[in-house]
């Protein structure tokens, strides 16, 4: 034999009722327009914010996801309920905390939303196309062209660092081949600094000393300046390029569209 279907009197049909309606008028839409975006008559939907019917089970979740309504709250249900037990189990305990514990847990769990939401700060720089030699010599001339690069906001490109290139291996270990550093031409550079030189036509990464440029690498003989005419500095060495400073593509296209929604004030462009 069926059983019989559970009573559901009028007064719990009604504030069902009166759920879906405030809802629905939050939306700012009419009883037309929610019953067309359910997929359901009006008449039907009428019926429903009458309190006269109520949502069959198959209609309950297209109904709280076109009128977003938690579940639990059109079913007047224990919100607890619809959570997973790990969640539950935190929110016990998170209940179980005094006032000041649970703001402090609050403020916490703020910031690290932001960190791991909000579009990371950027800047955009120049990677120069020549390379400075940490070995052996390539040419750089002051006109040297390069191209925008996007970098996340860091001591270096604040200072409005560019770009350069390592090629060779004198300045290793620190410097391998390949890798990249950021190099401030607006820093003087002095004895004992590391910095991007011309001497003679051909750029050099080396460190600056009283007896001309040294490598890091000892297995490289020191270049001596023995024309200072021929010689010039290009920049100042402020560190290596770390392995994530440059934006990935979906950081990018993130930071370029939270700067649009902005009017584009959340990067700083060199």
């Amino acid at each position: 034999k069926a059983m019989p279907r559970p009573v559901i009197d009028r007064t719990q049909r009604q504030k069902l009722g009166q759920t879906i309606r405030e809802y629905r008028h939050a939306l700012g839409i009419d009883q037309a327009e929610a019953a067309r975006r359910i997929g359901i008559a009006k008449s039907s939907y009428s019926n429903w914010e009458l309190g006269i019917a109520r949502p069959d089970l198959e209609t309950v979740p297209r109904l709280c996801e076109v009128l977003q309504i938690p579940v639990h709250e059109l079913l007047n249900m224990n919100p607890q309920l619809s959570l997973n037990p790990r969640d539950r189990k935190l929110l016990k305990v998170y209940h179980a905390l005094s006032e000041e514990s649970q703001k402090a847990i609050d403020a916490h769990l703020a910031q690290l939303y932001r960190q791991e939401h909000a579009a990371p700060a950027f800047r955009v720089t120049t990677l120069m196309e020549e390379s400075a030699a940490a070995g052996f010599g390539a040419p750089m001339d002051g006109a040297s062209a390069g191209t925008h690069v996007y970098v996340r906001s860091n001591p270096a490109t604040n200072r409005g660092a560019v770009i350069i290139k390592v090629n060779g291996h004198s300045m290793e270990p620190e410097y391998l081949d390949g890798s990249m550093v950021y190099v401030s031409t607006r820093d003087e550079v002095h004895y004992g600094d590391l910095g991007i030189f011309v001497y003679e036509g051909t750029s050099y990464f080396k460190l600056l000393d009283r007896k001309g440029l040294v490598s890091l690498n000892p297995d490289y003989p020191l270049i001596p300046v023995t024309n200072p005419e021929a010689f010039r500095t290009v920049g100042k060495v402020l560190g290596r390029v770390g392995d994530f400073d440059l934006l990935t593509g979906d950081e990018l296209r993130q930071a370029m569209a939270c700067g649009a929604s902005k009017g584009g004030k959340n990067h700083d462009v060199l």
